[in-house]
């Protein structure tokens, strides 16, 4: 069932509406298409122009206007297009959210043709990512016009707030999701979410949001839910019952969702940016999350105070799920401006690095690197203010695909600020990082802010001296984010590039 839909969702994405326009002969003719466009789609809208005797007209001024007479319609993403070799004048358009049917008509000279379109109701949407594969979400509601207007997945990193307040016992293993539903003017929604993989019994079902009467953001359980086939099914209704905005609007939004599993049957959800707080300022840690495997990089010095970085790809749970442990290596390779993938040596494991995970909140580290053993006591580092992300879910591990092996950038994100460190290489092959704490969206798509490169008091083995940490600009960013692939544009001390980015599977 689900997977009929997803290919009926996408046959409509390249949808072509046909109509033929006569010039010289009045006959019209109007090929209707066997399926409409769903609600959001884009679609292709083609008229031909034919001459005596059904010839092809080429380089014909046609102009394409809607018109309807129910709020159903499209916005037409070119007002005219001259035809081709074969008469043909083509346009886009991208139907709107609500379903119904409405009229593009195309005109040329004295003549004109309509087609009649209907926008289907769009009722499911399936999405994938690195970090938690497919998943759905499908309404089902006796309102004709009731869609699905986005559907998204969250990392909780992605979400403090919520996070922070989980119920007791209580754990968001599949990560959250977020949704909105417009033009539902009929009561009791039916949600059906399918996030992949088995929920372990004793899981519930819970919303965060705002309620009547509770202006805080709080968690509810969601109501009339239910298990089975690995998804569940709930309740949601316009103002109240999953409603954050409350308001008698026809529109239902739901910013946070979770399968909430029991905390005994859950790895502990330890993705973020770690550090030691002020009495340390200068290193940190990244931790990178995908189900059971942390991906950890710890930004440190060297003996020398210059900035270098160990990375542990993986390692071991013990029994409780309290400690992580596995081997860290420097590796080496080319330059960062100019990467060449083939000077990429991992090298040797330096040592090993045991993450024991006390609170939600804090943790201790324990190294053995190069020899030298130590200690540092951490904690999650707060960096984003509260406000609406423009884009959810960028929390990973990003790199530049196998032929740009060996580097990448941690991105983490609290609210709608990203703190992101890219560790690469110097000319001389040697490890070396660069910071990016803090931007600003420039674009819906688009985050840019300032570059630094760091220099602080050597950290394997010997206490660390905050006092010697000092931050030197070196240029500037920007990531644009394109779907489930980013562009990574720089221009660092007088180097400037641009590699493409993507999740690492890990």
């Amino acid at each position: 069932m689900m997977t009929t839909l997803a290919q009926r969702a996408f046959a409509a994405l390249s949808l072509a509406l046909v109509a033929t326009l006569a010039v010289a002969d009045p006959k019209l003719v109007s090929a209707l298409p066997s399926e409409s466009p769903l609600t959001d789609a884009e679609f292709t809208v083609r008229m031909q122009v034919t001459g005596a005797g059904g010839a092809a007209t080429v380089g014909a001024t046609v102009n394409f206007s809607v018109s309807t007479a129910t709020n159903a319609s499209a916005t037409l993403l070119q007002s005219s297009a001259i035809t081709d070799a074969s008469g043909y004048a083509t346009i886009q358009a991208r139907a709107n959210d609500w379903a119904g049917a409405y009229t593009v008509t195309g005109t040329s000279g004295a003549e004109s043709a309509n087609l009649r379109v209907v926008n289907r109701a769009r009722r499911f949407i399936s999405v994938q990512d690195a970090v938690y594969g497919v998943s759905s979400i499908q309404i089902d509601t006796e309102s004709a016009t009731c869609v699905v207007k986005s559907y998204q997945r969250l990392q909780p990193s992605s979400a403090p707030g919520p996070s922070e307040q989980i119920p007791l016992g209580r754990a968001p293993e599949k990560g959250y999701v977020a949704f909105r539903l417009v033009h539902c003017e009929k009561p009791n929604v039916k949600v059906t979410l399918n996030l992949g993989g088995d929920v372990p019994a004793g899981s519930e079902m819970w919303i965060f949001g705002r309620t009547i009467g509770k202006d805080d953001a709080h968690w509810k359980r969601a109501s009339s839910e239910a298990f089975g086939g690995g998804q569940v099914t709930f309740s949601v209704n316009d103002v109240n019952d999953g409603d954050d905005d409350r308001l008698d609007n026809d529109e239902i939004l739901v910013p946070t969702a979770g399968i909430l599993v029991p905390a005994a049957s859950a790895y502990p959800l330890v993705q973020d940016i770690w550090w030691a707080g002020a009495a340390e300022n200068g290193w940190g840690m990244s931790i990178v999350q995908h189900g059971a495997t942390l991906f950890i990089v710890i930004y440190a010095y060297d003996d020398q105070g210059r900035p270098t970085w160990f990375v542990m790809p993986g390692g071991s749970w013990n029994a409780a799920r309290t400690t992580y442990t596995g081997s860290v290596y420097t590796p080496r390779s080319s330059a960062y401006w100019e990467y060449d993938a083939t000077a990429f040596v991992v090298g040797n494991p330096v040592g090993t690095v045991t993450v024991t995970f006390g609170s939600g909140s804090s943790a201790t580290v324990a190294y053995t690197i190069n020899g030298r053993s130590g200690t540092k006591n951490i904690t999650r580092q707060a960096f984003g203010n509260v406000a609406t992300p423009t884009l959810n879910g960028l929390t990973d591990m990003w790199w530049g695909g196998t032929r740009q092996n060996g580097w990448g950038i941690a991105v983490i994100q609290q609210y709608a600020q990203l703190f992101m460190v890219w560790f690469s290489f110097e000319s001389n092959g040697r490890a070396t990082w660069f910071v990016m704490p803090a931007g600003s969206w420039t674009a819906f798509d688009e985050y840019e802010g300032p570059v630094y490169l760091t220099s602080s008091s050597p950290w394997v083995g010997v206490p660390y001296d905050p006092s010697r940490f000092m931050v030197n600009p070196v240029g500037s960013f920007k990531l644009k984010v394109v779907g489930a692939s980013a562009t990574f544009s720089f221009n660092v001390e007088n180097h400037p590039g641009n590699y493409a980015l993507t999740r690492l599977p890990f």
